[in-house]
């Protein structure tokens, strides 16, 4: 997947993402991160440090073979983890 300025751009189309078993707790973290939420305000909400939300965050990049929070983001949508809402 190509990087630039140390984001993950989407993946090509005919790219597929892997799947990935997903825990109630990093579906929520996804959807803050979705949101705009900082790991400390995320942490806030779902009574958490914040060191286990970057952790979550890094592994789940991980697992889907993405850097950066952006790409993450976008893996998320691509999977239906979160929803995308057009302003």
């Amino acid at each position: 997947m190509p990087v630039h300025n140390g984001l993950a751009a989407a993946p090509p189309a005919g790219d597929s993402l892997p799947t990935l078993e997903v825990s109630k707790l990093d579906r929520d973290i996804l959807r803050q991160l979705a949101a705009g939420h900082t790991d400390e305000a995320t942490a806030l909400r779902l009574n958490v440090s914040p060191r286990t939300v970057r952790r979550r965050v890094a592994l789940i990049g991980e697992q889907l073979g993405v850097q950066g929070r952006f790409g993450l983001g976008v893996a998320a949508a691509q999977l239906g983890l979160v929803s995308v809402r057009w302003r």
